[in-house]
């Protein structure tokens, strides 16, 4: 945004009213969004309250083989969720949740502290100090002349200006808390990390080996391989087979399963259908033409059918079908030899052999262990080449977005005076609003695509496990959101408001990109604003997974219980890769301008302390992490939290990368090198870090696992854990169909979408939630006969 006053507000400069029209405009939508909530939030509890339902389920465990837990539900009252959220400690969270929950609250809740002492910090220092600046001074139509809110940033001063020595003071300062801060939570992770690697979980007893010669693909050469360094070590191998064909059969079987489901549901829901159930058309093999049949026996037999030919299938294993692969997942006795192996170096140095730390059963990638590394090459690098072109292909978004936000300076440059016309029949509240509040506004939703085209893109690339790829997914998604959010917006939006000088004189680009930095941060206020107020009351509220879930309803959906669970299901998960590179994007804005203008480290505050209300009201009852439809839930194991704290520092870096700049454009030599010194302390500050704990945060301590009181024994269940989902049997072909119903009061009440839905929850659930409306009286009768009263 521009510095200039040509355009105000009643009397308020331009970047003063798009700020001002931000905060009105965000707040107003958040406040509907939120009001939105509270009316939805007890009429759609499979929606507000999805984990309390999952641990309901006798038949859905987490990631250990253990019910889900779920915190007590919070009161109906407006805004009856936000106290109970807030007492939640984190301290319970690694046990009921995850240690990948406790680490991205505590990562939000350390980012709201170290903007609110930011905040505190440079508003006695730096502000006042601005604020007396000259530029604020000089004539109206002077370049260097300021007004509104850029009279307490660095634009209100002059060149070799002895007020900057209170900037370098500041940029000290907010070094500290930044280390003090990421400290502290890198050594809550590594803490986290050891404890983790000392519990009684498969993948503390299991490793994944690939690149497997031909000759060793076998239990017998594998164990040798292990004996040789524990002679009897191993508990078992698990040969990863391309059952791919077994899988598809499975698939097949489960749609016979659901048409079951189905047609059992119409027989006892719909009264024109006798007892023997409805019909369909399907097609004879012998005579072609097509026959009416009774669907629920026609289904069954192809039920039988279907898992005749599986079990055989599995129990025969004919390697012309189910090929041998290069990989395998050995479990081992003991969690401590497993640790021992993880960390030998021989793995890295004279072996083909590759050895790679186990992971949940859940988070296996398992067709990824079918290819080579060899194969892998071509396909990471189409798929970078894919981002990147991406990434170019965004700067054009950019641009649009930051002409649209700099329509007044192009109406002054020749080639785009016919913008005169339009913009001089605007009021100035229009022009402001155009300006100030949509291109954030647009930046924000378009934004929304990229997460999940970036995933299919990282998915296709050899990477055996979910978590990894999710680690991955964040530092793209983070790299471009540096690109599309800030080197472009300074990039474009210094061009387009300097189009004018840098038409007339081409050489001063170099000078005016480095002054456009500062220039840019109402633009980085108004976006962080609008995240804070509008992005996380639309969170929580969550209208994308309401409206899909109206949509299945109304197109015949979520009949059975298993298909009521999908619904439930649907945009569940927590995605921590988008929250994590979000949640940094906005650190780095809000460092990268802490000592240029001050005031956004107020709004960067806002927008942490309202995501950690969002995100952990959501962890707590909305979401429930990650879910692999072969092998149910997964977590990370808190490493997606080694990424952030690189994240960060780079972030850090790169803000005093461009106070270099700044000092230099500001002829201040002394700061810009003190400033370059810096640099250097925060490169030395990441090598120590990482240094001292990166193998602690990998691998564990391996006295801590020996000492541990957790049982260091290989469990009976785990031997099941890594079975292919081609080489699991087939579940029970019969139907799960929930014919217990709910009180009448409970289903209007309790769902948006009437008794048809609500006559599916899970008895104790409606118990429940009736005893909260106050309804745990007036039974249906029908409950009195299932009971046998």
């Amino acid at each position: 945004m521009s510095t200039s006053s040509s355009s105000t507000l009643e009397g308020i400069d331009a970047d003063s009213a798009s700020v001002l029209l931000n905060l009105i405009v965000g707040a107003g939508a958040g406040l509907l969004f939120w009001l939105l909530f509270e009316i939805l939030r007890p009429l759609i509890p499979r929606i507000y309250y999805h984990r309390w339902f999952l641990s309901k389920y006798e038949d859905t465990v987490d990631w250990n083989g253990d019910r889900i837990l779920c915190h007590d539900l919070p009161g109906r009252g407006v805004f009856g969720w936000i106290y109970p959220t807030y007492l939640a400690s984190l301290r319970g969270f690694e046990e009921t949740h995850s240690v990948d929950a406790v680490m991205f609250l505590r990562f939000l809740r350390s980012q709201a502290f170290m903007f609110v002492v930011l905040s505190l910090g440079t508003a006695v220092l730096l502000m006042p100090v601005y604020a007396t600046g000259p530029n604020k001074n000089l004539p109206p139509d002077n370049p260097q002349y300021v007004t509104g809110i850029n009279i307490v940033s660095i634009a209100n001063l002059e060149p070799a200006d002895n007020r900057l020595w209170a900037t370098l003071i500041a940029e000290f300062f907010s070094a500290l808390i930044v280390y003090y801060y990421t400290y502290v939570d890198y050594k809550a992770y590594v803490r986290l990390r050891r404890r983790y690697k000392t519990k009684c979980i498969p993948s503390n007893f299991s490793v994944v080996l690939t690149e497997i010669p031909e000759g060793s693909r076998n239990e017998k050469a594998i164990t040798q391989y292990f004996d040789a360094i524990s002679p009897g070590c191993v508990a078992e191998v698990q040969k990863v087979l391309n059952c791919g064909h077994a899988q598809a059969k499975i698939g097949k079987y489960m749609k016979e399963v659901k048409a079951v489901e189905i047609a059992e549901y119409k027989r006892e829901n719909n009264k024109k259908i006798g007892p023997e159930g409805p019909t369909e058309k399907v097609k004879n093999k012998e005579t072609g033409k097509k026959e009416t049949v009774l669907s629920i026996p026609y289904h069954r037999g192809n039920c039988v059918k279907l898992e005749r030919k599986i079990l055989q299938e599995q129990e025969e294993r004919d390697p012309a079908v189910m090929r041998t692969t290069l990989s395998a997942i050995v479990l081992f006795k003991s969690s401590v030899t497993c640790s021992v192996i993880q960390q030998l170096t021989i793995w890295k140095t004279t072996s083909t052999w590759r050895i790679e730390p186990g992971i949940d059963a859940g988070a296996v990638n398992w067709r990824k262990l079918y290819v080579s590394y060899k194969s892998r090459a071509p396909i990471t690098v189409i798929g970078n080449i894919v981002i990147i072109l991406i990434t170019v292909f965004w700067g054009l978004v950019i641009v649009a977005i930051q002409a649209l936000g700099n329509l007044e300076n192009l109406a002054n440059v020749p080639a785009f005076s016919f913008l005169n016309g339009v913009v001089d029949t605007w009021s100035p509240l229009l022009l402001a609003f155009v300006q100030g509040v949509l291109p954030p506004f647009i930046l924000i939703l378009l934004l929304r695509l990229i997460p999940f085209t970036m995933r299919q893109i990282i998915l296709r690339q050899k990477i055996y496990s979910l978590a990894r790829v999710e680690c991955k997914l964040r530092n793209y998604y983070y790299v471009f959101l540096i690109f599309s959010n800030f080197i472009y917006v300074v990039i474009s939006g210094t061009i387009l408001q300097q189009l004018d000088v840098i038409l007339a004189n081409p050489s001063l680009l170099v000078q005016q990109l480095a002054i456009g930095i500062p220039q840019q941060a109402v633009f980085m206020m108004n976006y962080v604003l609008l995240n804070a107020l509008f992005g996380y009351p639309l969170l929580v509220l969550d209208p994308g997974r309401v409206i899909t879930r109206w949509i299945i309803f109304a197109f015949g959906g979520g009949k059975t219980e298993r298909g009521l669970r999908f619904a439930d299901r649907m945009f569940a998960n927590f995605f921590f890769f988008k929250f994590y590179a979000l949640s940094m994007l906005f650190t780095l804005l809000g460092t990268v301008y802490t000592t240029m203008t001050p005031l956004i480290n107020v709004f960067t505050a806002l927008y942490f302390i309202i995501g950690y209300f969002c995100c952990k009201f959501k962890i707590m009852y909305t979401s429930y992490h990650q879910y692999n439809p072969l092998k149910g839930y997964w977590q990370y194991g808190g490493i997606m939290h080694e990424g952030c704290f690189t994240g960060l520092l780079a972030a850090m870096l790169i803000h005093q990368v461009s106070m270099v700049i700044v000092f230099g454009i500001y002829q201040a030599a002394a700061q810009a090198i003190i400033e370059a010194v810096f640099i250097a302390m925060t490169a030395y500050y990441i090598g120590f870090v990482k240094n001292k704990y990166a193998d602690l945060s990998q691998n564990g301590s391996l006295v801590e696992i020996i000492g541990s009181k957790e049982t260091k024994d290989v469990q009976d269940s785990f031997f099941s854990k890594y079975t292919h989902p081609g080489l699991q049997p087939p579940a029970p072909g019969g139907p799960m169909i929930n014919k217990v119903p709910l009180y009448k009061e409970a289903i209007k009440q309790c769902s948006f979408w009437g008794r048809k839905e609500a006559r599916m929850f899970p008895s104790a659930a409606a118990d429940a939630i009736a005893k909260q409306i106050g309804l745990e009286g007036a039974e249906m009768e029908e409950d009195k006969k299932l009971k046998g009263e």
